[in-house]
């Protein structure tokens, strides 16, 4: 049978919506459509820190215009925050400049926008705001497979890149995939460093890491990382998109980064020239509250320890999810860690319809239906599965 599915059909927020109003006249129907972190009675996860970042904020600042890059001390706290025990190493081996965005989509947008690639090599199993975004600024699509036998796909990628005649964008959703959950190994980034190299010799190849869900891996990322990106070569163009919405738990406060590194000084004040116009045309100066948060969470000796609690609470629902999966014979794609799994299947929009009918929500994604892990308890998670078996085998 051929399958019927286009990211750009499907509207997460729709069928959020749709599953927030079924939920508020039922509390018993499973809505495992939302990307937010919710504890296990339904309610928005808080941590102290940001509670207690947020009263430090100056008001008076607050109700002002701030830079549109974020300011100074926006881009120091963020180069602390990403990479942490590394910072001084990265700004040894790189020229930085970085950005505040209206959170990840923010900086993906921009990112998109400022490369000079005409084509963007996404993964077939993604998170379907990245077509929206490539159709606004108006570039096309290429498409490589994600996961082979579990594992990262590097010859499928790299059987795009080679059919490539103009310069491309990679992105790499990592860690914490959306919507697989899966975490790239060191040795997997390390073939990729050296296959975008050997492809950088023939034409111009960019790469994008969107890290988006970066806190809610096992590793502590950017230092995991570090020497995979020393072996880049100074003719790639490197840009890493943040999400603070995520890693911080205010998805309304839209904290987000763009940041560009190179080892090239004119190109990354290019970058910082270029960006600030748009930034000018397209918001004219960022959330100023958004800004202060990250100024002042950072300092926050509690927040740490309250991410590796949200870790944790995400973790026992995943070994619960991916237990009972293997009890049913339910296949699922490779989980490693994060907000979401997907279970396979080749009539996604079926099966979405399908569990409707047994309270339960789910996004339709390339092969597969989307569960967040995020916002549903064990006990959901336990119902979920018997009404995916049901459905399954009808």
């Amino acid at each position: 049978m051929k399958l019927e599915f286009s990211n750009l059909d499907v509207d997460i927020l729709q069928i959020s919506k749709e599953a927030k109003k079924a939920k508020s006249n039922d509390p018993y129907v499973i809505n495992a459509t939302l990307g937010v972190l919710l504890d296990d009675n339904g309610q928005l996860l808080e941590f102290k820190a940001v509670k207690e970042a947020l009263l430090d904020i100056d008001m008076v600042v607050a109700k002002n215009y701030l830079p549109q890059d974020g300011g100074a001390l926006y881009k120091n706290s963020l180069q602390q925050y990403l990479f942490k025990s590394k910072v001084d190493e990265v700004l040894d081996k790189y020229h930085l400049a970085s950005t505040w965005t209206s959170g990840g989509s923010g900086a993906l947008y921009m990112a998109f926008k400022y490369d000079g690639a005409k084509r963007i090599l996404l993964p077939n199993i993604r998170w379907n705001e990245y077509d929206q975004i490539v159709g606004a600024v108006n570039k096309e699509i290429g498409t490589y497979n994600l996961l082979k036998n579990g594992a990262f796909d590097l010859e499928s990628l790299k059987t795009e890149m080679i059919n490539q005649d103009e310069s491309v964008l990679v992105v790499i959703n990592d860690p914490c995939q959306n919507p697989t959950g899966y975490v790239m190994s060191l040795a997997e980034h390390e073939a990729l460093a050296k296959l975008i190299n050997e492809q950088s010799n023939t034409k111009k190849i960019s790469l994008l890491l969107d890290v988006a869900y970066l806190d809610y891996s096992s590793e502590p990322y950017f230092e995991f990382l570090l020497p995979i990106l020393e072996i880049y070569h100074s003719n790639v163009d490197i840009y890493i998109a943040f999400s603070g919405s995520k890693s911080f738990g205010v998805y309304g406060f839209r904290m987000g980064a763009l940041l560009y590194l190179n080892e090239n000084e004119t190109k990354v004040t290019l970058f910082e020239q270029k960006v600030k116009r748009f930034a000018g045309a397209i918001y004219g100066a960022p959330n100023s509250i958004s800004v202060q948060l990250l100024n002042e969470v950072i300092h926050k000796a509690s927040l740490e320890d309250e991410q590796e609690q949200a870790r944790h609470l995400i973790n026992s629902r995943a070994n619960k999810f991916m237990g009972l999966c293997l009890e049913e014979k339910i296949n699922f794609y490779t989980y490693i860690n994060g907000f979401f799994v997907t279970v396979k299947t080749k009539e996604p929009l079926k099966l979405t319809e399908a569990l409707k009918q047994y309270k339960v929500y789910v996004v339709p994604t390339f092969e597969g239906v989307r569960i967040a892990l995020s916002s549903i308890n064990l006990l959901e998670i336990e119902r979920l599965i018997t009404s995916l078996k049901k459905v399954i085998d009808e």
